[in-house]
């Protein structure tokens, strides 16, 4: 995973694009400098990768970690105090803070004196004195009482810039005074003072941030994610600094301000400011913005869906160019007691070239033999429940479907009740016959004949090309029936289905997505007809959509199909992408 985007909020726009693209800078992103003049501040932007289109932003992890930077600063706010008779210097600061350097003038005594040191005590202020303490280093250092022991008052380094000006180098030592004095002994137990008081040229600091905060810059003003009112020194190690939800909020309110703007940044931020009381300066040692882009390629309302025996559309509503890295798919599905017949074939992906006409002086009739149950042999008994037929109205339609018994190879009486429907334009392509009462038929014996009339306008039903027809047209009421006029309708087999009731509890249906494998789904615990199903779009799916072209967002059908009768309703639907999947391309 990559690491979130971390850079000054007045960054130029061509370095922003740059850094986007996983361009290196020239500027040290990861170190924070506190700086004249007062107040000492910088802001940063902790952001990722804006993408276009995109209806929410889910954010899994915000945080820092940070930790005082070295940072040698010379420092003129330090009083010098004489300590009288004991000879030395005591150096003291307002307040506690790291001694690295020291530049001290001073003449050596004539003639040299053996087992001269440069030594630097601890001190303490008591009321208005400072007192003398232990000593802590010395130039040069004693030797080592034993060959697993350091020198002895070791740590400190002298360089001599000539003349009587020296520099000495400390290991950032913290305090508040010091004194600082030149002492004679060959043991560091038997040191003794000289008078000669030195000269402080120059005092410089390891810079620590004192009262450092870091602030979120928000919308709706500011939030303070962490403090540290003392000084922050390297000793303390990194500080962690989280703020998970705070940020989930605020890019969720960016996101949707960028959405509508005219001209976007290419991240998505959020803005952070950090202050100190004190020139210093910061390392962000780590830094993490794990969010995922959300997308609602439905809208966020449930959606129905009737799935029997053909392929329902879904739009999906996707940016277009962008795969997704994941998805969620929540459907619940409603089992209604029939399945297609197994004798019905799947409908043509294209859509069919012509068919026969009728109307209220041209009844229209095709063969159907139902196939046996699962399990069943030819001569069982089955219930048919509907009749699905690929008609088309040019107009306002009433039609009638009537299924009949076999008379010598033709349409004879009535085996049920007519079942009529209303048809116009808008009526969708298959439209489904549902008997009152389900029909007992002998399967895998004598045809059906399914015949169609029209009382009012008039209708077209659809054939598939094949090597032959049993399509049979009246026109005289249905007294005699012959085959149509093959200059009107070539051979080929009425577009039919037959759905057929499924006794007991249903089986769990199959649901496929276009020419996927089916959804899975598990048996809802409330009722024995319904199941649920908490999936994914199957990755054929997120390729598609991430080939789509155009801009913004552009639409792509998913089509869903199952042999048996369906209510399906579609939850929820998510897509959700990687913000660092792609990167913008050009400077706006």
């Amino acid at each position: 995973m990559k690491p979130a985007l971390f850079y000054p909020s007045q960054l130029a726009r061509a370095d922003l694009f740059s850094l986007v693209r996983g361009q290196d800078l020239s500027i040290a992103l990861d170190v924070i400098r506190f700086d004249e003049p007062a107040p000492h501040r910088a802001e940063r932007e902790l952001a990722v990768p804006f993408l276009p289109g995109m209806d929410d932003i889910e954010v899994a992890e915000a945080r820092l970690a940070l930790r005082a930077a070295s940072r040698q600063l010379d420092t003129e706010d330090y009083t010098v105090t004489a300590n009288g008779s004991e000879g030395g210097v005591f150096l003291s600061l307002p307040l506690p803070a790291l001694l690295r350097k020291l530049e001290l003038s001073y003449t050596l005594p004539a003639p040299p004196l053996p087992n001269l040191h440069l030594v630097v005590r601890a001190a303490t202020r008591s009321g208005t004195a400072l007192v003398a303490g232990t000593p802590l280093f010395a130039d040069p250092p004693f030797a080592r009482p034993g060959p697993m022991f350091p020198g002895v008052l070791a740590g400190m380094t002298r360089a001599d810039l000539g003349g009587n000006r020296r520099l000495f180098t400390l290991p950032s030592v913290l305090g508040q005074a010091w004194l600082i004095q030149l002492a004679v002994g060959t043991e560091a137990r038997e040191l003794n003072p000289l008078a000669t008081v030195p000269t402080v040229n120059r005092v410089t600091l390891d810079a620590a941030p004192r009262n450092l905060s870091v602030v979120l810059l928000s919308r709706d003003g500011e939030v303070k994610l962490w403090n540290n009112p003392e000084a922050l020194l390297p000793d303390a190690g990194e500080q962690e600094v989280s703020f998970t939800p705070l940020a989930s909020k605020e890019l969720a309110a960016t996101l949707a301000r960028q959405n509508t703007a005219a001209d976007t940044r290419p991240t998505l931020p959020v803005r952070l400011r950090f202050d100190s009381d004190t020139v210093s300066a910061v390392d962000i040692t780590r830094r993490a913005l794990v969010a995922e882009y959300l997308v609602r390629p439905v809208g966020g309302e449930r959606l129905v869906r009737r799935l029997a025996g053909s392929p329902v559309a879904l739009t999906l509503r996707a940016p277009a160019g962008l795969t997704p890295r994941s998805s969620q798919l929540r459907l619940t599905v409603k089992h209604l007691g029939r399945e297609l017949n197994a004798a019905s074939p799947e409908p043509p992906v294209a859509p069919p070239p012509g068919g026969v006409r009728a109307d209220v002086t041209r009844q229209v009739a095709t063969a159907f033999v139902p196939a046996p149950r699962p399990g069943q042999a030819p001569g069982s008994t089955l219930r048919v429940a509907s009749v699905r037929l690929r008609v088309t109205a040019t107009e306002a339609a009433e039609a009638v479907l009537e299924i009949r018994a076999d008379v010598a190879g033709v349409p004879g009486p009535p085996a049920a009740a007519p079942i009529v429907r209303q048809l116009d334009r808008t009526s969708p392509d298959w439209v489904e016959f549902e008997l009152a009462e389900p029909l007992a038929v002998v399967a895998g014996q004598a045809p059906l004949w399914l015949a169609l009339r029209v009382n009012k306008g008039e209708v077209c039903w659809f054939a598939a090309p094949g090597p032959a027809t049993s399509a049979r047209v009246s026109t005289d009421r249905g007294a005699t029936w012959a085959p149509p006029d093959p200059r009107l309708m070539p051979a080929g087999a009425l577009l039919t289905q037959l759905f057929d009731v499924v006794a007991g509890a249903p089986p769990t249906p199959v649901i496929r997505v276009g020419t996927s494998a089916s959804l899975p789904l598990v048996p809802s615990k409330s009722s024995r007809t319904e199941w649920v199903a908490d999936t994914a779009l199957p990755a054929a799916m997120h390729s598609l959509l991430g080939s789509r072209p155009g801009q913004g967002k552009v639409p792509t059908e998913l089509r869903l199909s199952s042999r048996s009768a369906l209510d399906l309703t579609v939850e929820s639907l998510v897509l959700r992408y990687d913000p660092f999947a792609t990167t913008p391309t050009t400077v706006g």
